[in-house]
């Protein structure tokens, strides 16, 4: 199970509504949860923030984080130990649209330059429009010449209510509601329980209101909508 699925599990156990069968229909197939037999299907999704993308396709807002910090990781890396105590914090600046194909020979040059002057004091550089690299001294010796510090994704912020209406949609109706016709047969009901990773109170009295408050309205073939905190299980809204 991924993260959310692990999640997901801990609710559906305790509504005490029957036995919880992970991927019942075998490995990778529809529903991603049984609940009580064949009385409920529950297909699982994180809740994220989305950016279109100049091709009008919406991809998740971890699809950058998974392309550049890695490798960015690994470069910091290569550049070795700590040297007589000397260590910098490295913090990451960045925004979409962001390749970091077409970035790493800047940040490689740039971090090069930096290392050989023969003095070096706190600064940024600024890789692209999209992406910024300060360094600061470090008063603790990490091991290593560059140690990653803070990341700070210029994309996210906003009200979070709003942004969970904003994505709410491109998260059902786009990711999940094609699964379901072709199956639906297959069990009495079907739920979708969607983690949410953008709204980190989960406290709003909007969630009260929001499957009312779409316009167009909310199109999907579940019989239930459910959005589980993703640090409680036990914290949960219907739609």
């Amino acid at each position: 199970m991924d993260a959310e699925e692990e999640i997901a599990c801990q609710f559906l156990v305790s509504q005490n509504l029957g036995g919880v069968k992970y991927e019942p229909e075998g490995y990778k197939t529809f529903p991603d949860f049984s609940l009580g037999g064949q009385a409920v299907g529950v297909e699982v999704r994180r809740l994220n923030q989305h950016y279109t993308q100049r091709n009008r396709e919406q991809v998740g807002f971890e699809k950058a984080e998974f392309e550049i910090l890695p490798p960015l990781y690994t470069m910091l890396r290569e550049f070795g130990p700590s040297v007589d105590g000397e260590c910098w914090h490295v913090t990451i600046d960045y925004r979409r649209p962001i390749t970091w194909k077409r970035l790493r020979n800047r940040v490689r040059t740039a971090l090069q330059t930096f290392k050989a002057q023969a003095a070096r004091t706190d600064t940024i550089l600024a890789i692209s429009e999209t992406l910024g690299i300060e360094l600061s001294r470090s008063t603790k010796d990490h091991g290593v010449y560059f140690f990653p510090w803070v990341i700070a994704d210029g994309n996210v912020g906003g009200n979070a209510a709003a942004l969970v209406m904003e994505n709410l949609r491109t998260c059902i109706e786009a990711k999940k509601s094609k699964v379901v016709p072709p199956i639906r047969n297959k069990y009495n009901a079907w739920w979708l329980v969607l983690v949410n990773n953008i709204d980190k109170n989960m406290e709003s009295d909007f969630y009260q209101d929001t499957g009312r408050n779409f316009d167009p309205p909310l199109a999907h073939p579940f019989d239930r909508l459910i959005i589980v905190d993703y640090r409680n299980h036990l914290n949960w809204i219907e739609l």
